[in-house]
């Protein structure tokens, strides 16, 4: 793997891993937001989703080849 993916792969790693932190973290403080603002975090989370189920299929047809 290039030192640059090495890299790329590290920072996204250690990003999931923050995300996966802080939604616990969340978990804990959820009756401090209003509807709105859960409204608006939960929107957030739907597009990062989709936006994973999209890398996830494209990662399964690499694999599959």
């Amino acid at each position: 793997m290039p030192d640059e993916s090495k890299i790329e792969f590290y920072f996204l790693r250690i990003s999931a891993e923050r995300l996966a932190s802080d939604l616990r973290h969340f978990e804990k403080e959820i009756f401090r937001f209003s509807d709105e603002q859960l409204y608006a975090i939960v929107s957030q989370f739907d597009h990062i989703r989709d936006n994973m189920l999209s890398v996830k299929k494209e990662l399964e047809k690499r694999l599959n080849k």
